[in-house]
């Protein structure tokens, strides 16, 4: 087998032209997620206020019946789906 300098090898994958093509494609196509409209994103807040007792309730909740759900997580789904189902109806 053959030993081949470096530059000799980079200088035949340049010569085709494929690589300087496909750099060129690929600064034309727009890079990441597509951006969002206005209506979809999520930046609304609301705030709730508990008690500590109401608080550790949550939480023991949110671990024993929810596998481990933190209460943040479970306090938004249920708004959620509270919202849900009211405008269904």
């Amino acid at each position: 087998m053959q030993k081949k300098d470096i530059n000799e090898v980079l200088k035949e994958a340049n010569s085709s032209g494929i690589t300087a093509q496909r750099t060129f494609e690929a600064q034309d196509r727009p890079r990441g997620r597509k951006p969002k409209n206005e209506d979809e994103k999520a930046n609304q807040r609301v705030c709730l206020y508990l008690t500590k007792d109401e608080y550790a309730k949550l939480e023991s909740i949110s671990q024993q019946k929810f596998l481990g759900m933190s209460a943040q997580s479970l306090a938004k789904q249920a708004l959620l789906k509270f919202i849900s189902e009211q405008s269904q109806d």
